[in-house]
């Protein structure tokens, strides 16, 4: 076993080449079945600096090698004591303080537990953020009701009994005495709750900021979660089933927490996403129609039997013809058949555009879009 400083991205030709800090050694009376019997690892990491690094494990028949497995870990040095001050803190805590408290700690054994991927956990960020709501808290304060700007927040999903991270931006204009816009925001395949903030040129925070959204990125409890299945016949694997109920699941809880925190116009709220978030929309969509006052799919599709479910929703929706990742004709069929049966669909088919490049410049647009339509009164059939 050895422990190398980790320079560039887990499994990356970098990451490998970098030098060996620490020669963990050699040990022997391993399973030839690890997957039945997986062999525990105490490692001496005392005196290494914070910071990313990859165990590299090769495994030995005598001499000849059957294959190196590699992980990457982050070191925090005190974390102990830190998790056990958190978990005090947090007892005297209710709601949402609460869980703001303990995201990290939830987090971090969820890492361990390799229920989640390292890389979609700041440990640093998460463990300052709690210290500051602990500080909050204990000055008599509420450390989340009614703040804005650009802020990550927590909540226990209680059915998957883990503490699930969103990003919320709320305008500086924001206000209580009124009610405002809010949209929810889902990222695509692989991506986490931080993408709409922190890519596409960090666009749609600053849009919100300038039209005075809400904008709310759930996780979707899994980076893979699809969310959900819509009204389609759910997977029949377990493990995606319940992965994707929860993904769902994520995205309504989030909805019901920011209306909780603020005061939201309940015939103003939208629902956008790309790629995977973009399949996402139409899926939700299409099981709670009467929340939406409208769509923003980017580069996604839709099934066109939910089409019906779907029509009283305006939608804004954008493809790029050139998309090798999603093809555009599954945008363009749900188009077809929304409109066929009546519903109100500004369509953009860019041009030459790709799955990523067609995003960012139409999100203005669809702001527009969204300032022109509000949720009319209807009651699903």
């Amino acid at each position: 076993m050895t422990l190398r400083q980790r320079g560039g991205a887990a499994g990356s030709a970098t990451a490998t080449a970098e030098p060996v800090v620490k020669d963990l050694g050699t040990l022997d009376g391993v399973s030839r079945d690890l997957r039945e019997s997986p062999f525990p690892i105490e490692a001496d990491l005392s005196g290494l600096p914070d910071g990313s690094y990859q165990l590299s494990v090769e495994v030995l028949d005598q001499s000849r090698s059957l294959g190196t497995a590699t992980l990457g870990i982050r070191l925090h040095s005190g974390l102990d004591a830190l998790v056990t001050k958190l978990e005090k803190t947090a007892a005297r805590l209710t709601g949402p303080a609460r869980a703001e408290v303990l995201f990290p700690v939830d987090r971090i054994r969820n890492v361990n537990r390799g229920r989640i991927e390292l890389r979609t956990v700041d440990v640093a960020s998460e463990l300052k953020g709690a210290e500051t709501v602990t500080r909050a808290a204990g000055n008599g304060n509420d450390p989340l009701r009614g703040r804005a700007g650009d802020l990550e927040r927590h909540y226990m999903l209680e059915p998957a009994g883990e503490i699930m991270p969103y990003r919320l931006y709320v305008p500086a204009a924001y206000n209580r005495s009124r009610a405002f816009p809010l949209v929810i925001a889902l990222h695509g395949l692989g991506q986490t709750e931080d993408s709409f903030f922190d890519a596409y040129g960090k666009t749609l925070p600053k849009l919100a900021e300038q039209r005075g959204y809400i904008v709310a990125a759930p996780l979707g409890y899994r980076v893979d979660g699809f969310y959900g299945w819509g009204v389609a016949a759910p997977p029949e694997d377990v493990v995606a089933r319940r992965r994707q109920e929860l993904s769902e699941q994520d995205v309504m809880e989030v909805l019901k927490q920011v209306k909780g925190l603020y005061n939201i116009d309940e015939t103003r709220i939208y629902l956008m996403g790309h790629s995977m978030g973009a399949i996402g929309t139409w899926r939700i969509a299409s099981k709670y129609p009467d929340i939406w006052a409208a769509l923003g799919p980017f580069a996604g599709f839709g099934s066109p039997a939910t089409a019906e479910r779907v029509k009283h929703i305006p939608q804004f929706v954008v493809h790029g013809d050139a998309d090798p990742t999603v093809n555009v004709q599954g945008s363009r069929a749900m188009v077809d058949d929304v409109k066929r049966l009546g519903g109100v669909v500004k369509y953009v088919d860019v041009p030459g555009g790709d799955h990523i490049n067609v995003v960012a410049p139409n999100l203005a647009a669809m702001f527009d879009f969204f300032d022109a339509h509000r949720k009319a009164s209807r009651t699903s059939q």
